[in-house]
């Protein structure tokens, strides 16, 4: 009887953390940061510096915010109450954007909701990402992890390949406005941001009694952020994280530079986002599965030498006559190796031990925190200068990504 209430227990965590990162990251792709607010905000008559800066709050909330309170995830009695609430009101900030959409406010005022929006998400986002790590590691068996992540990614590319059409049909349509085209985009991702914390109500957490961590003055707590750069596994993967993390940012430019650049029409744009989509497909089945089977580390060496196509093809797009197929093939590439990044957390989960994993992974995002800052720079360079180097930041990036990742100890699993 135990063993079956064990089995049943672990199955309802399992697909309770598979919907609510399917809802989630569903409604983050509609969101698409690399993809529809770049092209939101510039037909808003936005700058590419905002582009670049948004890249870096983004970032820079990324590991500020676990700095500060990450503390209170760790002492927290119940990090799943925790992450409903603080999902609740962060993602449900983003319902005030269609809201400005529908109401036909103007433009800078419309701009300026949406940052706001995207503010609140960015500052919920790694508070909730830690717990997500956490619940993770304690309700998900081991070897059920890369299945779990597996299936999210699949499943969610799949809805994403018929909402990213969806999406075509509202861009390509002559009788909406463009306040309604992304009234319908934005109004669906809030939708989906918002609703994704009720997949955490049914979620069993573990009854096992672990201490809280102690609370640490500040001299203490630094010292134990930079106790974690003493793991041998964790230091050779931050300068991986750190490299790959350089050309990632860079890839917020993407689209912008197939729209603005290369002057594609605004059906082509639309065609790159569902080629994009088919790659978050065949890349979730993809990783996953190497994963599962031969290990997170020939995962990322993987996915970070198909990241190096990327900006290959964005180049190779200055010097033929026809770029649509080079850059259909980079966002491919840019969709497919997306699952992959999961890796990089997934690695830590597996090296750390419990006790230590939220530090760890607030030592990961001050680690990279410097590189947040380039996707500003790059922003406020591309507006007036070419792309190329850009590009050939990111070939160095990749290259040096794939070394550093090739050195990463191999995870024998059981």
């Amino acid at each position: 009887m135990g063993t079956r209430i064990k089995w049943m227990k672990n199955g309802i965590n399992f697909y309770c953390i598979m919907f609510e990162g399917i809802a989630n990251m569903m409604g983050n792709y509609l969101l698409g940061i690399q993809t529809i607010v770049p092209l939101f905000l510039l037909a808003y008559g936005a700058s590419l510096g905002l582009i670049g800066i948004i890249t870096t709050v983004q970032s820079v909330s990324g590991a500020l915010v676990p700095l500060f309170f990450g503390g209170i995830v760790a002492r927290a009695a119940s990090k799943k109450r925790l992450s409903i609430l603080a999902n609740g009101v962060t993602r449900g900030m983003m319902l005030l954007v269609p809201f400005a959409l529908i109401l036909g406010l103007p433009n800078t005022v419309i701009v300026a909701v949406l940052l706001f929006g995207l503010l609140a998400l960015f500052l919920g986002g790694p508070f909730t990402g830690l717990s997500w790590n956490y619940l993770l590691h304690d309700c998900v068996d081991t070897n059920a992890r890369p299945r779990l992540l597996g299936i999210l990614f699949t499943t969610s590319g799949i809805i994403a390949f018929v909402s990213s059409n969806f999406i075509k049909a509202i861009r390509d349509s002559s009788e909406l406005s463009s306040n309604m085209k992304y009234f319908f985009i934005f109004g669906m991702a809030s939708v989906l941001l918002a609703s994704s914390v009720l997949f955490y109500i049914p979620l069993k957490e573990s009854r096992q009694e672990i201490s809280a961590p102690p609370r640490l003055n500040g001299r203490e707590y630094v010292r134990a952020l930079a106790a974690s750069f003493r793991h041998e596994d964790f230091r050779k993967l931050i300068w991986a994280n750190v490299f790959s993390n350089i050309s990632l940012v860079l890839n917020a430019f993407l689209f912008v530079y197939a729209d603005r650049d290369l002057n594609l029409a605004s059906h082509l744009v639309s065609n790159l986002i569902i080629f994009q989509t088919i790659g978050i497909i065949l890349g979730g089945i993809v990783t996953g599965q190497v994963s599962a089977r031969f290990g997170v580390k020939r995962m990322l060496v993987l996915v970070e030498s198909i990241g190096l196509c990327i900006p290959v093809c964005a180049i190779l797009c200055m010097l033929v006559d026809n770029p649509y197929l080079p850059i259909g093939v980079s966002v491919f590439l840019l969709g497919f190796i997306r699952s992959g990044q999961l890796g990089y957390n997934n690695y830590i989960i597996e090296v750390v031990e419990k006790d230590t994993l939220i530090t760890h992974m607030i030592s990961k995002g001050m680690a990279l925190l410097p590189v947040s800052f380039l996707s500003t720079a790059a922003g406020l360079y591309v507006q007036s200068h070419s792309m190329l180097p850009v590009f050939l930041i990111q070939v160095a990036a990749s290259v040096a990504t794939i070394l550093f990742c090739m050195r990463l100890r191999l995870v024998r699993r059981e």
